[in-house]
């Protein structure tokens, strides 16, 4: 496990976050070649994530972008149907998800220091997550992994996991997860 600021865990401590935002392909879902997948059924969440989202005791949302239909069926399909998601559009994906994170922040009356932003995507959930004052975890489990190409902060994440296993042992680290003192 990778702290990309301190090169350590117990440098940030979590173990106040109040939310999660999760992003839902590639990081909760295996989507990489997903019209494929999806076609021959084989849309699955990537092992063990199903378990690590309902073993959380931290309030999350799942924020995505793409046809609600489409995000919907891949949800059913992998048997996530107790996910609530938060569609954006596409074609304005950097404005919405922005607006819907913060959106999330303000229903749930957390302050972006006690959220954490979990995606895939240096130029999406990572960069919003940052510009949010959240606290991001890029998740490198996926198939497709954008680089970065500025060296603004916006752009660093302050974790990097390469695994669900290693995303888990964080979260228990932070106390984040149910059964835990």
């Amino acid at each position: 496990m990778t702290d990309v600021v301190s090169n350590k865990v117990g440098d940030t401590d979590m173990s106040d976050a109040e939310l999660i935002i999760f992003d839902l392909d590639d990081t909760i879902l295996a989507t990489t070649a997903w019209n494929t997948s999806m076609q021959a059924g084989l849309i699955k969440p990537f092992d063990g994530m199903a378990e690590l989202l309902q073993c959380l005791r931290t309030p999350y949302e799942v924020v995505t972008a793409g046809d609600v239909f489409a995000q919907t069926q891949k949800v059913s399909q992998a048997n996530l149907g107790f996910l609530q998601l938060h569609c954006c559009d596409p074609k304005d994906n950097a404005v919405e998800k922005l607006t819907v994170m913060d959106s999330l922040m303000e229903s749930h009356r957390v302050n972006p220091w006690h959220t954490i932003v979990v995606g895939d995507k240096i130029a999406q959930e990572i960069m919003y997550g940052n510009l949010l004052g959240c606290k991001t975890i890029r998740t490198k489990f996926g198939g497709r992994h954008d680089v970065m190409t500025s060296n603004s902060v916006q752009s660093i994440p302050t974790f990097e996991m390469y695994s669900v296993a290693e995303l888990r042992q964080m979260l228990k680290h932070w106390k984040l997860l149910k059964d835990q003192s």
